[in-house]
């Protein structure tokens, strides 16, 4: 994963004025949000990323916002482990958002996806940047 100095260059394309380039040469944004929130607490920012030419997926995660939980961590990092891996094999260049306990969602379900990773495989598309927003960063394991 690279640092995330393109997180100025992203502000700046959703706050610039005008038309986006086409989604197909623009990285697809992946949301993973927090305990306590769905996808329509992003909606503002989906919507100025969408302007700016970014495709979004912004999935609920099934233990989201439910009390109690009715699924644990594990179909939530399952859900986001699948939506990534499509987009993978779709060829996408992926930049993940993630947000609080989706740190621990996000780490554990995009192990082995990164870009790099698939490239030595031979495979096109995986995680460019992970982007964590006051967020869980657990450690490997």
């Amino acid at each position: 994963m690279r640092p995330l100095s393109w997180l100025a260059t992203l502000g700046l394309a959703v706050a610039s004025s005008g038309v986006a380039a086409e989604y197909a040469s623009k990285p697809t944004i992946l949301i993973v949000s927090g305990a306590f929130h769905t996808p329509k607490h992003f909606q503002p920012l989906m919507n100025l990323l969408e302007y700016s030419g970014y495709a979004v997926h912004n999935p609920r995660l099934p233990s989201n916002a439910v009390l109690p939980p009715e699924e644990s961590h594990y179909r939530d990092i399952d859900v986001v482990r699948g939506i990534a891996e499509q987009l993978a094999h779709q060829g996408k260049r992926i930049i993940v958002l993630i947000h609080s306990y989706g740190g621990l969602v996000g780490t554990n379900g995009l192990a082995g996806l990164g870009l790099q990773e698939r490239a030595r495989k031979g495979l096109d598309g995986g995680i460019e940047w992970l982007a964590y927003m006051t967020a869980i960063v657990p450690a490997k394991g």
